[in-house]
C-alpha cells in the first residue's frame, strides 16, 4: 500500500470522526438559543440518558442469560447458523461492487478511492 495513500485515509477517517453528531448540534443550538446552562444541561441530559440506556440493555442481557443459560446457547446456534446460511452464495446480501446496505455509508464511496489494484498488502 502506499504511505500517501494511507495517509490520506486516514486523514479522512480523522475528519469524520470529529466531525459533530446529531448530539452536538443539539448542545450547540440549545447553547446559542438559551444560553450555557442550557447547553450544560442537554450534555448533562444526554450523557444520563445514553448510561441509563447502556445500563439497561447490559443488565436486561445478563439477567436474560444468566437465569436461563439454555436460552444463550440457543442464541449462540441460531447466530452461528445465521453466519454459515450468510456465506451461501445465493442467500448472502452481500454483493462484491459494495452495493450492500450493510456497508457503511463513508465505505462504499470512500474505500475505492484509497485502493490502487495489484499494490494491495494481499498481493491481489
Amino acid at each position: 500500500m502506499d504511505i500517501h495513500l494511507f495517509f490520506a485515509f486516514c486523514l479522512a477517517f480523522t475528519i469524520l470522526a470529529i466531525l459533530p453528531g446529531p448530539i452536538v448540534t443539539l448542545v450547540v443550538a440549545n447553547s446559542l438559543n438559551y444560553g450555557t446552562r442550557s447547553g450544560l444541561a442537554t450534555v448533562t441530559g444526554a450523557n444520563v440518558g445514553n448510561t441509563l440506556l447502556l445500563g439497561a440493555i447490559a443488565v436486561g442481557l445478563v439477567t436474560i442469560f444468566s437465569l436461563v443459560s439454555e436460552v444463550f446457547v440457543v442464541v449462540r446456534w441460531i447466530g452461528a447458523g445465521y453466519l454459515i446460511w450468510l456465506r451461501i452464495p445465493e442467500n448472502s446480501p452481500m454483493d462484491s461492487d459494495f452495493n450492500s446496505p450493510t456497508i457503511p455509508t463513508f465505505i462504499r464511496p470512500g474505500i475505492p478511492r484509497f485502493i490502487r489494484p495489484g499494490s494491495g498488502l494481499c498481493g491481489c
